[in-house]
């Protein structure tokens, strides 16, 4: 047999694996440990719904999944709750048992952002090591809904937003603003410390005054912007 028939015969046999690893691996024993992991690293409750196997690309699908608020956090809504979401994984760990994440992918997910009244904001509490972050995040429609106790400000409420964040320090995001009275939709990149972007308006109110208010992280240091 020549190396190009061998060669032909390997990718065959892969890919007649792949296909039947929906009926080979039962997703769900996977469910137990990986909550128990995301409890202790997310110091905050963790419910994850059904699982099931993707074949391409090669994916977890986890319905239902809710991340509690931490400790010293009341709302009545989660810290992040999503219908569906998307776990990428490499196929010779999981041929051995091994949940290898290298992408997560959130449908529609709902986060609720929350600074208290001494300034420290829910998503502080976290203790996520360098090893275990996920080489790209992506979400797809989402909402952020933010209430500053500090600031003694209103909840706000973002929807439509649509982003992606890469362990090379690099985030694409678009953002439509339905709270203004002319909507607003933001398209903007971060990548290796610099950060650029748009900010579209469109309605029949558009030339009424825009405040802008925002802080810039880098380096330690804070530069808070308003104009």
């Amino acid at each position: 047999m020549s190396f190009r028939k061998r060669l032909l015969a390997v990718a065959v046999l892969l890919i007649g694996v792949v296909v039947a690893l929906p009926f080979l691996i039962d997703a769900n024993r996977f469910r137990g440990p990986l909550q128990a992991k995301l409890e202790k690293s997310l110091n905050r409750p963790v419910s994850l719904g059904a699982m099931t196997l993707k074949v391409f690309p090669l994916s977890l699908r986890v319905a239902d999944v809710v991340l509690g608020q931490p400790n010293g956090f009341v709302s009545k809504a989660p810290f992040l709750q999503a219908k569906e979401v998307f776990v990428r994984v490499a196929l010779f760990p999981l041929l051995g048992g091994k949940v290898d994440v290298q992408a997560v992918e959130l449908q529609s997910p709902a986060v609720e952002l929350i600074r208290s009244a001494a300034g420290k904001w829910n998503y502080e509490t976290t203790g996520v090591e360098e090893s275990d972050v996920i080489p790209t995040v992506g979400v797809t429609d989402g909402s952020l809904a933010m209430t500053d106790l500090q600031a003694k400000a209103p909840r706000e409420v973002y929807e439509h937003i649509d982003a992606r964040w890469s362990d090379n320090r690099s985030l694409t995001a678009k953002v439509r603003l339905d709270t203004m009275r002319a909507q607003a939709s933001v398209d903007a990149t971060y990548e290796n410390g610099l950060a650029k972007g748009t900010l579209t308006l469109q309605g029949d109110d558009t030339k009424q005054p825009l405040t802008l208010a925002f802080d810039i992280l880098q380096s330690g240091e804070t530069w808070n912007i308003n104009q």
